[in-house]
């Protein structure tokens, strides 16, 4: 991170924009095209992009140097929003687990 520049909160908004955007495309396949067996198919497929990209988002967070308090707290944050987003994405696949198409 750019010491002339202050902390962002995109991390936070990243994770949480991924998990959405994860919950949409799932939603969307289900509901467009109901009891179909590539429904399951395309939410793991989802699923695995989604968790890519939060792990890569976690992956650049380790990695960034943060000056000074907030940006330290703000980093913390964002972890734990992640986190949070990685926990989601796994619990809005799981009826694609438990449920026969």
């Amino acid at each position: 991170m750019n010491a002339n520049r202050p902390a962002s909160w995109q991390p936070v908004l990243a994770a949480l924009s991924i998990w959405f955007v994860h919950f949409i495309a799932c939603w969307a396949v289900s509901e467009f095209w109901p009891h179909r067996w590539w429904n399951h198919v395309m939410a793991w497929v989802f699923t695995v992009l989604a968790l890519a990209a939060v792990g890569a988002l976690h992956w650049r967070l380790e990695r960034e140097d943060a000056h000074g308090d907030l940006a330290r707290w703000k980093r913390q944050f964002a972890r734990g929003a992640s986190a949070l987003a990685a926990v989601a994405i796994v619990f809005t696949v799981w009826p694609a687990v438990v449920l026969r198409p």
